[in-house]
């Protein structure tokens, strides 16, 4: 059977682990563990690290999105991500949403690349398409509990 594409364009990766033996995982008694929360971050940075232009990130909630970066904050996680790639935020707001992607599409339209972190099932999950260099790498941290 012939090939669709030339070239390999996928290449999907689980990670179970962190570079400490801590599981990842997105299940709700593990959701607040400063060590799986540390290891997500430390997976971001080091994929932004190697990962020209855009990266997509979806957490499972906005309220587990505002979690993380609270804590990568306080970890002094976020600071090292910027030093490689701007980082923009999925909000509840539509209008806030929309100008983050702006900003986001303008940081890898100028080669600067950005991290926008989305909410599965949100605005950006139902109603964008992250294309060539706007998704470079997709990263989903855990999956949403089905209501």
């Amino acid at each position: 059977m012939k090939h669709l594409l030339s070239r390999k364009n996928v290449c999907p990766i689980v990670v179970t682990r962190g570079n400490d033996p801590t599981e990842m995982t997105s299940r709700f008694d593990g959701k607040k563990d400063g060590d799986i929360i540390r290891n997500f971050g430390v997976l971001l940075e080091q994929v932004a690290k190697c990962t020209p232009d855009g990266i997509v990130v979806f957490a499972t909630s906005y309220k587990y999105l505002e979690l993380l970066i609270v804590k990568w904050e306080a970890m002094q996680i976020t600071k090292r991500i910027l030093r490689h790639k701007l980082i923009f935020l999925e909000s509840k707001d539509k209008f806030e949403t929309v100008e983050a992607l702006n900003g986001y599409k303008k940081a890898c339209d100028c080669g600067r690349g950005g991290i926008f972190i989305a909410v599965t099932r949100g605005i950006v999950s139902e109603t964008n398409m992250f294309d060539r260099h706007y998704a470079r790498s997709v990263i989903l941290m855990g999956f949403p509990q089905i209501y």
